[in-house]
């Protein structure tokens, strides 16, 4: 078990059975995209006009929506960005609608082809508006399966009023996501776009060079010369 503080977002990878996946975090989005060569897989959160009223933009429990290659379903009712009319963003934060499930956030995720990585974009809201209950700081488990197996976990506790994203790298493919409330209430959450990816996670850190470090080698070669120098010359 692994603790992990990456630029405010808290991870705790979780124990999982020996077969389990190689998982590597992400809190910074164009990191992840770079790294892992994702891409949008859902596409902009629309807004459900054509839901079963009323009020309209709500899906019942159990009930998939699916966008683009990615298919949301909750236990507890997801709404997709209007309450009535007319339409509604939930945050300013993140571009477009977002989703929010309809109590302590269950939500499950299913994805047309299994991939080697998944993120999403994600507010939590602790002064801003749509917020319905008292505030409790909340703490989410993500499980990754492919089909029934699990293929690894994580806790993540993400910064709060901010547009914060969440991703996640493996060495195994996977196509079910599930994201779970296990310390939180029922106020609202909101999950945006998601993004994933086929290219496997195989252990070669993709860092940047530090700037210094050709300066760093062109003197480090420059002493070896020199002292080569003095040895010829002795």
């Amino acid at each position: 078990m692994l603790t992990r503080l990456i630029a405010g977002l808290v991870v705790l990878l979780l124990a999982v059975p020996a077969h389990a996946a190689t998982v590597v975090i992400f809190d910074d989005k164009s990191a992840f995209l770079s790294s892992t060569g994702a891409t949008n897989a859902s596409g902009p959160i629309p807004p459900l006009g054509s839901g079963p009223p009323p009020p309209l933009g709500f899906l019942p429990a159990n009930t998939p929506k699916t966008l683009r290659s990615v298919t949301f379903s909750a236990t507890a009712g997801l709404w997709f960005g209007v309450v009535g009319e007319p339409e509604i963003n939930w945050t300013r934060l993140l571009p477009g609608h977002e989703i929010a499930v309809n109590g302590v956030e269950r939500l499950d995720v299913s994805l047309a082809a299994p991939v080697f990585s998944y993120g999403f974009d994600f507010v939590e809201p602790q002064f801003g508006p749509n917020i319905n209950a008292p505030f409790v700081d909340s703490t989410f488990t993500v499980s990754l399966f492919s089909d029934a197996t699990p293929v690894g976990a994580f806790m993540f506790n993400a910064p709060n009023d901010i547009a914060a994203f969440v991703g996640v790298w493996t060495d195994m493919q996977f196509n079910k996501v599930q994201i779970r409330e296990i310390i939180g209430g029922i106020e609202n959450e909101f999950f945006g776009m998601v993004y994933t990816g086929d290219r496997p996670y195989t252990g070669v850190a993709h860092a940047p060079i530090p700037a210094a470090l050709p300066l760093f080698l062109t003197a480090l070669a420059g002493l070896g010369f020199v002292g080569w120098r003095k040895k010829r010359a002795a």
